[in-house]
């Protein structure tokens, strides 16, 4: 697992009711899982295969998750609504570790983006801090094991409407 500091901080996040609801069942905002993390967690009884489509890839590769309806949108069946927590938060996916900032597919190159939809990533796009963390994320997803682990799972880079913010090419 590629370990990432989480950048927006947990009381901000908490309090927000923005992240794992989306307008639509099939988003292409909703988490799309590596094969590997899908096999972890169903084989520690964590979250079921099943809550997982394939049909849109090969099996053996990323899936994205099975939202479920939830009151007024569609939410991911990990979200605890009760209290605004991820229930699988020690072992989210790297879609979800990397949230608000987006592996992003465009013109044929991979980049690293941020959501500006997210409240606190909008607030603070342009500080020195989101700088640095933005180029330190950025080296990390270049170095070799993860553009290994990229190139091998590239369904995960992904092509968004809109609401982005271009910030950093990546390798792969």
């Amino acid at each position: 697992m590629i370990k990432i500091d989480p950048y927006v901080p947990s009381e901000v996040c908490l309090a927000c009711d923005g992240c794992c609801r989306y307008a639509e069942h099939g988003s292409v905002w909703a988490p799309l899982f590596l094969f590997e993390e899908i096999v972890a967690l169903s084989e520690k009884n964590v979250v079921p295969s099943c809550l997982f489509t394939h049909s849109a890839n090969k099996a053996g590769k990323a899936a994205r998750i099975n939202l479920i309806q939830g009151k007024g949108s569609f939410v991911c069946p990990c979200l605890s609504l009760s209290d605004n927590a991820c229930k699988i938060y020690s072992q989210r996916p790297l879609d979800c570790r990397l949230y608000p900032f987006l592996l992003l597919r465009q013109d044929g190159g991979a980049f690293l983006a941020v959501d500006e939809k997210c409240p606190y990533a909008r607030e603070n796009i342009d500080s020195q801090a989101t700088r640095k963390y933005a180029r330190g994320l950025a080296a990390l997803l270049a170095s070799p094991s993860v553009v290994v682990l990229m190139k091998e799972n590239s369904e995960i880079i992904q092509a968004y409407p809109g609401d982005y913010r271009i910030l950093e090419p990546l390798p792969f």
